[in-house]
């Protein structure tokens, strides 16, 4: 029950308020605090950092929000982080905190009516992926890492970009949970533009061939989940060209980085093919050596070049040996993507004569 007094000072307040401002807090406080926009409602395999996430909005004037899962602990929605600009922010599940079968995810806010809670449910599927898989967009929601995506067609066909007006820092798609094992990726994106009101001034796009999530300490007391593993083919605005990376950070610790660059073309209106294969090395007593990315970008039409670029992460950035999921990332840029591939490969055996 809300006593008197505050009751009043609000009639107050409001009676003082312009017709127009006056219209506009009353749509907002009795629209829904929470807009879910990427949410797949089913997710499969999880492992190490890679998690299971949802991207909400939330409307001016919600105080308080958290979120938790399974009857777990109370969380706050973390927003103003570069994963999660206003409004916009993301819900983090963990393959540790995820159930197999049914899921019930709740949020709540602090209101003048108490703290009304809202409810998403999905189920997880903690079973091995298998391949090949292909991924045409034609149906059903998206499954989002940070920012908000969609689909729309485009010459018969479906695509996947950014939603325009949110494309921010690294928005991430997740195209496939996590995969053991080497993989090939094949896609073709179409870079739009880049976002002018870039404070860094840069951007890039490119496909994770392995994505890990956020690696971060269990303790780290709230908030979204800090650092990040990876490799990745992409095309970085900074050194005019296409690259690979693989990098590896914990929480707020050091990062470690190879990549290799060459130049390349891109400009607004180009379509690319790009195909990334990324495999692990063993040696001949199973010991784990690391991975090795190697790619190709073309423009559509022309023809396959027949040299990879070829990058290994025994010099610097040596990832664990975990299943990796399949991810396309765009910073600070409008891109679209069309149907992805993605075909299992077999490991590399080291030495390799000529490495």
């Amino acid at each position: 029950m809300i006593p008197i007094g505050t009751r009043r000072l609000i009639l107050r307040l409001l009676l003082t308020l312009p017709l127009a401002a006056l219209v506009w807090l009353v749509v907002t406080l009795l629209s829904p605090p929470f807009r879910v926009l990427n949410a797949p409602g089913h997710y499969d395999h999880r492992e190490g950092a890679l998690g299971a996430n949802i991207s909400v909005a939330l409307r001016p004037l919600v105080f308080g929000p958290e979120y938790r899962l399974n009857g777990g602990p109370w969380r706050p929605l973390d927003l103003g982080h570069s994963r999660a600009v206003t409004p916009l922010t993301t819900l983090e599940f963990t393959p540790d905190e995820l159930r197999a079968g049914e899921n019930l995810c709740e949020l709540r806010h602090r209101s003048l009516l108490g703290t009304p809670v809202d409810e998403l449910r999905f189920t997880y599927d903690p079973a091995e992926i298998r391949l090949p898989l292909h991924v045409d967009w034609s149906a059903g929601p998206v499954e989002v890492q940070d920012g908000w995506w969609t689909r729309l067609e485009v010459d018969g066909g479906w695509r996947v970009r950014p939603e325009p007006g949110y494309e921010g820092y690294d928005r991430i798609l997740l195209v496939v949970g996590a995969i053991q094992g080497g993989r090939r990726v094949e896609t073709e994106v179409t870079f739009r533009s880049r976002v002018e009101v870039s404070k860094i001034g840069e951007y890039g796009f490119g496909v994770f061939s392995l994505w890990g999530g956020h690696p971060d300490e269990p303790d780290r007391g709230g908030g979204l989940r800090r650092g990040w593993r990876f490799a990745m083919s992409w095309f970085w605005s900074k050194p005019g060209g296409v690259g690979n990376e693989i990098s590896e950070r914990v929480a707020d610790g050091p990062s470690h980085w190879v990549n290799t660059y060459r130049d390349y073309d891109v400009r607004p209106g180009s379509t690319h093919r790009v195909v990334v294969e990324t495999q692990p090395a063993y040696d001949q007593e199973g010991v784990f050596h690391g991975w090795r990315i190697r790619s190709k970008w073309w423009p559509r039409g022309a023809d396959e070049p027949q040299e990879w670029m070829v990058t290994w992460d025994r010099e610097g950035a040596p990832l664990p040996d975990l299943g990796y999921g399949v991810g396309l990332m765009a910073l600070l840029c409008q891109v679209e993507y069309g149907p992805v591939e993605v075909e299992a490969l077999p490991p590399l055996l080291v030495p390799e004569p000529g490495r």
